[in-house]
């Protein structure tokens, strides 16, 4: 397990790759050493401004050594350390190492995970969620976080199977919207049935069989979009507790759109 030993006054200055630190952002690019230790890592001077916005508290802050002179660094500085983050200093070769892109911003950061569950939702005053059933390109999975968090969803929530939503490809496509709407993942078909019994929230499920378009219906209370794996859609079990099925008529032959816009089209809509 890795601890966050959190000091805002900290000014160390790391050249060696061996140190721990290095270590402890490399383990993270594994999803097991994510899941294990309830941390992420994220990298570039926006999404880290994101997490200052937000106030979270739980950060340590790798900064490249040749990046200190920017305005927007001196002030990510500045705000981390009103926020006690852990602040260190690195050289360009290990900045290198750290860094996930080709062309490193020179900043990187290590950041807890929010704890939520289904349990912790509320589903009382018409919320709206969204359910992925094994979407598996974590492209897509950042996409649609950032679409749910646009259109005011309350909150998306991830089966078994789907992308880990705090790998750095999906970081980077939510753009710092994994941190403004809550996330629950790794929610087995079982887990979601039960939830459904205990709440009666109203499932709307995606799908071309026996369908209507999205258009047609009418919806209020507490209810769920869900969307579906890429290539097979949502699940044979999920359909069967769907209380509606709804469809986005298409033209031109076109079979498909991928799932990341169809979310976009349907949550617009609704929202």
């Amino acid at each position: 397990m890795i601890y966050l030993t959190i000091k805002g006054d900290s000014m160390e200055i790391i050249t060696s790759l061996n140190n721990k630190w290095i270590k402890t952002v490399s383990q993270l690019r594994l999803k097991k050493y994510r899941d294990k230790n309830n941390l992420f890592i994220m990298e570039g001077i926006r999404l880290v401004e994101e997490a200052v916005k937000l106030k979270y508290s739980e950060v340590v802050c790798f900064i490249s050594e040749n990046v200190t002179e920017k305005e927007r660094i001196q002030n990510l500085i500045k705000n981390g350390n009103l926020l006690k983050w852990k602040i260190l200093f690195v050289s360009e070769k290990v900045m290198n190492k750290l860094s996930g892109t080709k062309h490193t911003q020179g900043i990187v950061a290590i950041v807890k995970k929010r704890c939520i569950n289904l349990g912790t939702l509320k589903y009382k005053n018409n919320e709206r969620y969204v359910f992925l059933d094994e979407v598996q390109d974590p492209g897509n999975v950042g996409t649609i976080i950032r679409t749910a968090a646009a259109t005011g969803m309350d909150a998306v929530i991830l089966s078994k199977g789907c992308a880990d939503p705090y790998s750095e490809k999906a970081i980077r496509s939510s753009m710092g919207s994994i941190f403004r709407i809550p996330v629950v993942t790794d929610v087995s078909i079982d887990e979601l049935i039960k939830w459904k019994n205990e709440t009666n929230i109203f499932f709307v499920g995606t799908s071309l069989q026996d369908a209507e378009p999205y258009t047609q219906i009418s919806l209020s209370g507490c209810c769920m979009f869900i969307f579906g794996n890429e290539g097979n859609g949502i699940s044979q079990k999920i359909l069967n507790i769907s209380d509606k099925k709804i469809y986005i008529p298409l033209k031109s032959n076109v079979e498909s759109l991928n799932v990341s816009i169809a979310t976009a089209v349907i949550l617009f809509y609704y929202s």
